[in-house]
């Protein structure tokens, strides 16, 4: 599975480009007959991404991606650095289960007969072109995401994914353009604001101990006569 060519792009250009995406569904001109089940789709497909996440090929990427393209410090704590903390790679807006799926049904349209590894190294070379979305970020701050206390602006990820949409349009389903079409308006909103996630600002918390007094914010007057 392994892909020996890294397509080099200008992440600046492909960022901007992102939020130009013109959709278009294709018809579905698919036999789905042979499925059964939608949980025996759902265990094929977790099985392929478990097959490209434990590949010796995919670790070797994000290697690569936080040793030479700079990704060595959380995009939400620009402070924190890979030397500091562990830092994951988070796939923005398309997860790597959405990005299986989507290449999946591409290749059962496209393809004769593809095999489980045939998708998984289909899979494994648009990361090596850099046409997938990804973003560092500590666990912490990847947890949150998955929570969805956090938002990620589709112009602040890694990746043309443009060039994944304009490939693969054929296995994208409705609801996975929904995703890029909302996640696209929620950017160019935020893109007219100052966004700053609420959970991410300092609190602090005051706790009222009996017998205890808590000591109070001086006022200009108590300043200048103390």
């Amino acid at each position: 599975m392994r892909v020996p060519k890294i397509q080099s792009r200008n992440i600046g250009e492909v960022k901007e480009e992102t939020i130009k995406i013109n959709f278009f569904i294709k018809p579905d001109i698919r036999d789905d007959s042979w499925k059964e089940d939608e949980k025996s789709l759902d265990k094929l497909i977790k099985k392929i991404e478990h097959f490209v996440r434990s590949s010796y090929e995919y670790r070797d990427y994000i290697t690569f991606l936080k040793e030479e393209l700079d990704m060595n410090q959380c995009a939400l704590f620009p402070k924190l650095q890979r030397n500091d903390v562990s830092l994951e790679i988070h796939h923005s807006p398309l997860t790597l289960y959405d990005i299986t799926s989507i290449i999946f049904s591409y290749m059962q349209i496209n393809t004769v007969e593809p095999t489980s590894f045939d998708i998984a190294d289909e899979v494994m070379r648009v990361h090596y072109e850099g046409i997938v979305g990804l973003i560092p970020l500590t666990e912490t701050a990847h947890e949150l995401v998955h929570n969805g206390d956090i938002f990620i602006p589709i112009d602040k990820v890694y990746g043309d994914i443009k060039e994944f949409y304009k490939r693969y349009k054929d296995g994208f389903t409705t609801d996975h353009i929904e995703l890029l079409k909302e996640n696209i308006r929620v950017t160019k909103q935020l893109n007219k604001e100052k966004y700053s996630p609420s959970i991410l600002e300092r609190k602090f918390t005051y706790l009222d101990v009996e017998g205890v007094e808590f000591p109070h914010k001086l006022n200009e007057e108590e300043i200048i006569t103390a």
